[in-house]
């Protein structure tokens, strides 16, 4: 069984959250307003300085339509997401 890293369960999820936000047309200040956050925490969270709290993982997770593991576990792309149908919207 693979071991689980707290770092690279945080590097995966901030990756994730910006890949996403970037997918959907947010600005860190607009997606993070959203999620009831400052924009500074967001940024820490997208390079894996910060975890969010679980609040926030599960609105994140219910903006993007995806399930929690989705961002947990998954490396998400740009690549994947166009071909799931994602478009950049304002």
């Amino acid at each position: 069984m693979r071991t689980i890293s707290k770092q690279r369960t945080l590097d995966r999820l901030g990756e994730n959250i910006r890949v996403l936000r970037d997918g959907h047309g947010y600005t860190q200040e607009r997606f993070a307003q959203k999620l009831g956050l400052h924009q500074a925490s967001l940024s820490r969270v997208e390079k894996g300085r910060q975890a969010l709290l679980p609040h926030h993982l599960l609105l994140c997770a219910r903006v993007f339509n995806l399930p929690v593991t989705s961002l947990l576990v998954r490396k998400l792309d740009k690549a994947g997401l166009a071909a799931q149908g994602v478009r950049k919207f304002s």
